[in-house]
């Protein structure tokens, strides 16, 4: 007697696929935020970097650096070459130099700061970062609480930067 190939019926099929898709929509939101926070530490190391330059520029020449060529750590974009003007572009953000006395109008100048919005993405809120007032979220409340910044209770919080880590 000819041996039988045992084969799946499209009812067996029909439930791998369900099972699969249940699966992708279950995972799916969980790995776009993951990525989303490897975003967000190396736009962190930025614009840690942009402001510790920024910083010793001022203690310098004691005046804001107004263009990237005025520091003496070489930042670049995208394609690689020397960011100069007040703003650069990488893949997943816009870098600006900042202003951290715009931050909080009832305390003290900071220094200069930096300032990454993000850029290709569906969610857009930025980033801003001044020395001793730590990481700001600028955006709609759903897309700061997703990305992992809390709301700042404070009549100190200016339009915008209201959420913090």
């Amino acid at each position: 007697m000819p041996k039988l190939k045992h084969r799946f019926t499209w009812i067996e099929k029909l439930a791998l696929i369900i099972i699969t898709g249940i699966w992708v929509v279950i995972l799916w939101p969980l790995g776009e935020k993951v990525v989303e926070r490897i975003y967000i530490a190396d736009a962190k190391k930025m614009m840690q970097s942009i402001q510790t330059a920024s910083q010793n520029y001022y203690k310098q020449t004691g005046k804001e650096p107004e263009d990237f060529s005025q520091l003496n750590v070489l930042f670049t974009d995208e394609t690689g070459k020397p960011a100069t003007g007040p703003s650069f572009s990488t893949k997943n953000w816009t870098f600006r130099l900042y202003s951290c006395k715009n931050v909080f109008t009832a305390t003290a100048y900071t220094g200069p700061g930096a300032v990454a919005e993000r850029t290709n993405s569906p969610n857009e809120y930025s980033l801003i970062y001044c020395q001793g007032r730590g990481f700001r979220c600028g955006g709609a409340e759903k897309i700061c609480k997703k990305v992992g910044f809390d709301k700042m209770e404070s009549v100190l919080c200016v339009s915008g930067g209201c959420y913090m880590e």
